[in-house]
């Protein structure tokens, strides 16, 4: 998840999203902190480091 948030920050995004989650996956995904936005999509927010 480093990985895949240091990626996201260096593109510019605000968010990681899963765009087809499996079913049986989905209490993994908001294990890790992933939750459904207003618009139905599973997302994580991406952190922001202070410099």
């Amino acid at each position: 998840m480093m990985v895949i948030d240091e990626f996201a920050q260096i593109i510019g995004s605000k968010f990681i999203e899963v765009q087809e989650p499996m079913q049986g996956a989905i209490p993994v995904y908001t294990k890790l902190g992933f939750k459904f936005d207003l618009e139905g999509r599973l997302v994580l927010a991406v952190e922001s480091k202070v410099w």
